[in-house]
């Protein structure tokens, strides 16, 4: 397999996985503010984070899902 292959899938698996650690954090939030009826960023203080990395969590979600809207080879 040619390196530039190899690292188009690297690149592609870290972006997933970021995309993957996102969408799980989001969910733990999401739940933890519902069930406690505590605000989003106290959520994320509780599991030692703060509302910018919820912030930051949901671009990377919005920009992967805007990325698989597209056709990779239109």
């Amino acid at each position: 397999m040619s390196s530039i292959m190899e690292q188009m899938m690297t690149e592609y698996a870290e972006e997933y996985a970021k995309y993957k650690d996102a969408v799980k954090f989001i969910e733990n939030v999401d739940k933890l503010a519902k069930r406690f009826n505590v605000t989003t960023a106290e959520a994320c203080t509780f599991l030692d984070k703060t509302i910018e990395d919820y912030k930051r969590a949901q671009q990377i979600i919005k920009k992967e899902e805007t990325q698989e809207s597209v056709p990779a080879f239109a």
